[in-house]
């Protein structure tokens, strides 16, 4: 008996070494976690202070917001060659009838939504990865200059990013809570969340796909029909919205439309693959998108660690590795059949995958 009590006694003092471990790793990270995120929005709120002068794309896209009234600017296409969905616009023109016809104003937004993206990808990095990855993770994102630069210009690159990680974080959550009493709820609310982002973000339509199949591979892989039976409304008001999004929604005149396919043509995946630069394609495109959309200093190693770092997620966390990995399967595909170009600013929004 005395055996047996200095057993327990010794297990539950093991086990109360660990949580205090676990509790202080957890604090650990919480401070080094804020104090990256105060890091990042300084930085973006240092660049949009700055005031820049707009550049070519952006003064573009602005005499569109100032020049048209708000019902041509929504419904007909935009001129000088330039797309953007309708809800950017509709919050753009908000802005500087609220706020006045400057640049502070028009770049409010994209500000707005590069802030927000912040916490959005430090949740999601600690729900995936384990304290010290998440970390470094976060450190990269919170850095990365690209991201700092458009979070102060008149584009839509970051709000792509923010929707992007918003739709990520809440298909995770409405997952998680399977078998919860508030799974109609959240599945209503997930379905329509994903309707309405895409008139906010073209890229979104991508990403849903992503994690529409995810969901799909993951509920048929453990067999759960709930499961599979809530995804249905979800599919169905994604779907909706994205073919909304595609036909009422686009402002994309056919001259556009032909100059995007020529401006962006080494973005679209070779698929016949015979001659050695299409086999090179993919080599290509990311080693281009880690010099100059992360502007890291070796792209190779970089290329090398993401490589590595895929195949660990595989193996140790399968239904992450998933949500990580179905938007870029997408995205690629649909580059190869010349919907949507891969690589360069286009793509910001598949950075933090």
């Amino acid at each position: 008996m005395k055996s047996s009590s200095f057993l327990q006694n010794e297990a539950g003092f093991t086990t109360s070494i660990s949580k205090g471990r676990d509790a202080r790793s957890a604090a650990r990270f919480r401070s080094l976690s804020v104090m990256l995120l105060i890091i990042g929005a300084g930085l973006r709120i240092g660049q949009y202070a700055i005031g820049a002068a707009f550049w070519h794309d952006e003064l573009a896209l602005v005499r569109n917001i100032v020049e048209k009234p708000l019902r041509e600017l929504l419904l007909t296409p935009l001129d000088y060659t330039q797309v953007a969905p309708p809800g950017f616009l509709l919050l753009e023109k908000a802005a500087i009838t609220a706020l006045g016809n400057n640049e502070y104003a028009l770049r409010l937004f994209p500000l707005l939504c590069a802030l927000i993206s912040l916490p959005l990808f430090a949740d999601l990095a600690r729900r995936m990865l384990t304290p010290g990855a998440a970390l470094l993770a976060f450190a990269l994102f919170s850095l990365a200059p690209t991201l700092i630069g458009f979070g102060s210009q008149v584009k839509q690159y970051s709000m792509d990013v923010v929707v992007a990680l918003a739709m990520t974080a809440l298909t995770m959550r409405w997952w998680d809570r399977q078998g919860t009493s508030r799974g109609v709820s959240d599945t209503a609310f997930l379905g329509m969340a994903g309707f309405l982002a895409v008139w906010f973000s073209h890229t979104t339509v991508l990403v849903l796909a992503g994690l529409a199949v995810t969901l799909l591979v993951e509920a048929c892989y453990r067999w759960k029909h709930a499961v599979l039976r809530k995804l249905v409304p979800i599919v169905i008001l994604w779907g909706a919205g994205a073919l909304a999004t595609l036909t009422v929604g686009s402002n994309m005149s056919a001259s556009t439309y032909a100059y995007m396919q020529e401006y962006w043509a080494e973005g679209f995946m070779p698929v016949s693959m015979q001659s050695r630069a299409d086999l090179l394609w993919l080599w290509r495109v990311f080693h281009g998108f880690f010099q100059n959309q992360l502007r890291y200093p070796l792209p190779p190693v970089a290329l090398l660690l993401m490589l590595f770092g895929t195949l660990a997620l595989v193996r140790r966390r399968r239904w992450h590795a998933l949500v990580v990995l179905a938007p870029l399967g997408v995205s690629l595909a649909a580059s190869a059949t010349r919907q949507y170009p891969f690589g360069d600013r286009v793509s910001l929004f598949l950075l933090p995958f």
